[in-house]
């Protein structure tokens, strides 16, 4: 859901170097893995039709994928997309939604790029698969708001286990998956677990707070067929945005993490 900043363009790919800092590398992106696999991807296209599949397509074609192989929508992606020369760190600490942000600035900041109430909860869904590091999570299960306690809404076996994992090796990642909800079925299950109080993350959490976001958590936690559909058209939206086409805007890179020279 961060990899977004001028639009579908690559540019979280890219590593710092002398000249510029990496969006990679800023505080939003900071739980992004898999920038290996998109490289192994590259260089097996590369080795058969060098410098004819962009990163960006990759990123976008592998992002799919991985959703259809956890049991998520499978879903058209048009191709063609150019790679950003350049990396843009400044806005995504700008206007990338961090973890530990409201759920009112994640609102907002996708409001900005015109995605919907309703796709922005949606796209929360991706929650499904992935993880995130104890430290966007620690104050929320020991000092919540101060107090030295932990957040009393958390569902307490949720709470148990976060909270003597992070306190046990604080440079771990926790799975977003929702301690203790149900674990088969992509969406449904972080839906359900939103409803029982189960989610690791505040802002998550958050979409229960408001009847404006908690319908939509109710809808897509009881009917699959309609977080399925909803998914599906936010995610192909979210490819679509800034795409870099032609030869006089971007390139496509021999190597994701670098521009060519």
């Amino acid at each position: 859901m961060r990899a977004w900043m001028h639009g579908c363009d690559g540019s979280v790919l890219l590593n710092a170097t002398n000249g510029f800092e990496a969006e990679k590398d800023q505080i939003p992106n900071k739980s992004l893995k898999g920038f290996d696999a998109i490289e192994k991807i590259k260089s097996k296209l590369e080795s058969v039709c060098p410098r004819i599949v962009s990163c960006s397509d990759i990123l976008v074609l592998a992002a799919r994928d991985s959703v259809y192989l956890s049991g998520g929508p499978f879903y058209s992606l048009r191709t063609g997309r150019r790679d950003s020369l350049t990396s843009f760190a400044q806005t995504a600490l700008d206007d990338i939604p961090a973890p530990t942000d409201p759920l009112d600035t994640f609102l907002e900041k996708f409001s900005h790029r015109n995605i919907s109430l309703r796709e922005t909860v949606c796209l929360f869904g991706a929650h499904s698969n992935g993880e995130v590091h104890c430290e966007f999570i620690k104050e929320r299960f020991t000092n919540f708001n101060g107090t030295g306690q932990p957040d009393p809404t958390i569902e307490p076996g949720c709470k148990n286990t976060t909270r003597s994992k992070c306190m046990s090796d604080p440079t771990a990642f926790v799975d977003l998956k929702n301690e203790g909800a149900q674990q088969t079925g992509f969406g449904i299950h972080y839906f359900q677990g939103l409803v029982q109080n189960l989610s690791v993350l505040e802002s998550d959490q958050e979409l229960m707070n408001s009847e404006k976001t908690a319908s939509w958590v109710r809808a897509y936690a009881s009917n699959q067929f309609i977080f399925m559909n909803d998914f599906s058209s936010a995610m192909i939206k979210l490819s679509d945005l800034g795409v870099l086409t032609g030869p006089q805007l971007g390139e496509i890179r021999s190597t994701c993490s670098a521009i060519n020279q």
